[in-house]
């Protein structure tokens, strides 16, 4: 029959809770991992939109701009019209 001693039973019970936390945290790296995943998926997709609605955006500007600079020449055509 085997014999222990008190420090090989404490031994024992370090070693076990080092295996046990070690795991927990490998098993919890795993699980942020994927988290980081999602994350970095979805702030590529925002980027994407973002990019596109300040294309659009750009496209918008452009076309007030153009518009405005119609209405100011209709405008001083009316005015030379009118005198």
């Amino acid at each position: 029959m085997f014999r222990f001693t008190i420090r090989d039973v404490l031994w024992l019970t370090l070693v076990a809770a080092v295996a046990t936390c070690w795991y927990i945290d490998h098993r919890g790296l795993g699980v942020l991992s994927g988290r980081v995943t999602v994350i970095e998926l979805k702030l590529r997709t925002a980027e994407a939109a973002a990019q596109s609605s300040e294309a659009r955006l750009g496209m918008e500007s452009q076309k007030v701009a153009s518009l405005a600079a119609k209405n100011r020449k209709l405008e001083y055509n009316l005015r030379q019209a009118k005198r």
